[in-house]
């Protein structure tokens, strides 16, 4: 079966979730999504103007993800 991983909004919420702290891991990293909030509108708005397939996306999230920044995608046209 899948498992599903959340992420905790911070350090601070570690036991504020008993119930789902078998699937919980680390906390959200927020200073990753503000160094690069630009783009993540950018490629959610290719996404949802059909510019961009989601499979593509993620794909190049999953390869990136353990860089911590996103790197130039420059096979996903944004109109």
């Amino acid at each position: 079966m899948n498992k599903v991983k959340l992420y905790r909004p911070g350090r601070e919420d570690e036991d504020t979730y008993e119930r789902l702290s078998d699937a919980m891991t680390r906390p959200i990293r927020w200073d990753v999504i503000e160094n690069n909030y630009d783009q993540l509108i950018k490629y959610a708005t290719a996404i949802r103007v059909g510019t961009a397939s989601t499979e593509a996306i993620l794909r190049r999230f999953t390869r990136t993800a353990s860089h911590g920044k996103i790197t130039n995608w420059s096979d996903v046209r944004i109109s």
